[in-house]
């Protein structure tokens, strides 16, 4: 069994992260808009940063569940929202 309390902030936090993205990214029509100002560029990485945070919360989580809960949703491709926040990370760490 795992601690339903650390689950449930997990979850909270990937909501939260999403939520972010979504907001960030509902004013942008084009991908160059994000090159052409310091605004798109702060943007971008906001956006990054809470890919990363979204990345650490879903590979927390599988490790409280003892990766009994992810499995339960294969609809979602967990493995890839895990390797965004190893790409993203690795990109900025260059």
């Amino acid at each position: 069994m795992f601690d339903r309390e650390l689950v449930l902030d997990s979850l909270k936090n990937i909501r939260t992260a999403i939520d972010t993205i979504l907001e960030r990214t509902a004013v942008v029509s084009n991908p160059d808009e994000f090159l052409h100002s310091q605004d798109g560029m702060m943007r971008l990485d906001a956006i990054c940063m809470n890919l990363i945070a979204l990345g650490e919360a879903v590979k927390g989580l599988d490790k409280l569940t003892h990766s009994e809960l992810l499995p339960k949703y294969p609809e979602i491709y967990w493995s890839g929202v895990m390797r965004m926040r190893d790409k993203i990370r690795t990109t900025i760490l260059r």
